[in-house]
């Protein structure tokens, strides 16, 4: 497990023992519940990243790597920059796009969301990031029928992709909220971040 997706586990964790089902909240409030050390790895790798980016400004892995850190910590703004830049960057466009509607759901914008997750669809048609989170917006929109319809066009794409995306369909992919507090919110741990290096053409 990568080094985000271990922040996102510790994050559900902690709001599970303590009763939230807002895991934004739990992410806003992240000093208060992460232990000392956790913060201080998260503020040192940010910071080697920054470092290696006035080296180097225009190295996309550098940006991108970033941003999900940005994004991990509920910096969604600084995230959003890293991305819009990352854009810009020959060979990054699929990327910084998906991770740009990666935060828009974070910021609950999940019209603008779907319109980029769909942005890249039309440009890589079996994109399975894209096809995963529109499944999760679907889900939290109580749009079962396209969130089926993505997830079979998902599960269609090779022999493991059943069960390597079997979880989005899972009751704790979208959490419902408290009495009082209606909608549903998307389980940010399940959200798939396109953090790989782009295939050379």
């Amino acid at each position: 497990m990568n080094y985000y997706n271990n922040l996102f586990c510790i994050i559900s964790s902690i709001s599970i023992f303590y009763g939230a089902t807002d895991i934004k909240k739990v992410i806003v409030n992240v000093n208060n519940y992460l232990p000392k050390r956790i913060e201080d790895a998260v503020n040192r790798h940010s910071s080697a990243l920054k470092d290696q980016l006035k080296k180097n400004p225009n190295d996309g892995k550098i940006i991108n790597q970033l941003g999900i850190k940005y994004a991990s910590i509920n910096y969604i703004e600084e995230a959003l920059r890293l991305f819009e830049k990352l854009e810009t960057i020959k060979g990054w466009k699929i990327k910084a796009v998906i991770n740009q509607a990666n935060c828009r759901i974070l910021l609950s914008d999940n019209e603008k969301a779907v319109r980029l997750y769909k942005v890249v669809l039309l440009e890589e048609p079996k994109n399975e990031s894209a096809l995963a989170n529109l499944v999760l917006l679907y889900k939290q929109n109580n749009d079962e029928e396209n969130a089926k319809l993505y997830y079979a066009k998902l599960i269609a794409l090779n022999k493991e992709a059943a069960n390597q995306y079997s979880y989005l369909m899972e009751n704790d992919s979208v959490i419902t909220e408290r009495e009082g507090q209606p909608g549903k919110k998307i389980n940010i741990q399940k959200i798939k971040w396109d953090n790989a290096k782009p295939e050379e053409k």
